[in-house]
C-alpha cells in the first residue's frame, strides 16, 4: 500500500501523510500540546495527520526513519477527548508507513499507556545499545516493538550484496574478454600494416632497381 494513499477507515476521518496545507494547522496544534512547535516545523513530513469531516487536523503524530528503525514521537491531539478514538486510527498508520519502509523495530518514550497495549516493552541494556543516534536520550525509559527479525532484513542485504557482486564480477569478465578481442583485432591490424607496408617496400625497390 502506497503510505501516501488514505486508508480504509471510519468516515468521518481520513489518515495521511501531512502536506505543507497542513503546517499551519499542525503548529497550532503542538502548541496547544506543548511541543517544541520550531523544531517539530523542519520536520513536519514525518507526521501522519487524522482530518476529520470539516478537512481539518484533529490528530497527528511522527515517525522519524533511522534506516530500518523507526520513532515514534510527538503525538498531539485538538480535542483530548477525541484521543481515544484517533489513537488507534494514527496506530494503524503508522503500522502500515512502517511496513512500506521495511521498518524491523519501533521505538517510543512512554508518554502513553496505549503503546504498551500494542504490544511496545519495556528495553533491557542489551537492545539499548542498538537504540538509533538521534532518537533521543539513550538512558531514558524506552519502550521498543520488533517489527520482524533483523538478521532476515541482515541477510536480504547479504543476499543483495551477493547479487551485485557477481554481477560487477560479470561485467569485469565481460569487459576483460572484450578487451582481449579487441588487442587480437590490434594485432591483427598491426599485422596487416607491416605486411602493407613490406609490400610497399617491395614494390618500391623492384620498380627503382630493375634487374
Amino acid at each position: 500500500m502506497n503510505p501516501e494513499q488514505p486508508e480504509e477507515q471510519p468516515a468521518e476521518y481520513q489518515l495521511r501523510r501531512a502536506t505543507l496545507e497542513d503546517l499551519p494547522e499542525l503548529k497550532k496544534l503542538w502548541g496547544l500540546n506543548h511541543l517544541p512547535v520550531d523544531e517539530l516545523e523542519k520536520r513536519f513530513t514525518e507526521f501522519q495527520v487524522a482530518i476529520d469531516g470539516r478537512q481539518k487536523v484533529a490528530g497527528a503524530i511522527g515517525l522519524k526513519v533511522a534506516k530500518n528503525h523507526g520513532l515514534i514521537h510527538s503525538e498531539s491531539f485538538v480535542e483530548m477527548d477525541k484521543a481515544e478514538a484517533l489513537r488507534p486510527l494514527l496506530w494503524g498508520r503508522i503500522m502500515t508507513v512502517a511496513k512500506n519502509h521495511g521498518l524491523v523495530r519501533l521505538w517510543a518514550l512512554p508518554t502513553t499507556s496505549f503503546f504498551r497495549q500494542q504490544g511496545m516493552t519495556e528495553i533491557d541494556d542489551t537492545l539499548r545499545a542498538r537504540l538509533p543516534e538521534g532518537f533521543g536520550p539513550p538512558m531514558a525509559d524506552w519502550l521498543s516493538l520488533k517489527l520482524k527479525e533483523e538478521i532476515q532484513q541482515a541477510a536480504s542485504l547479504e543476499q543483495e550484496f551477493e547479487v551485485f557482486a557477481a554481477a560487477q564480477k560479470e561485467s569485469n569478465e565481460r569487459m576483460m574478454r572484450q578487451a582481449a578481442t579487441l588487442k587480437v583485432f590490434a594485432y591483427v591490424l598491426l599485422l596487416f600494416a607491416l605486411m602493407g607496408a613490406a609490400f610497399l617496400i617491395y614494390f618500391a625497390f623492384k620498380h627503382y632497381h630493375p634487374r
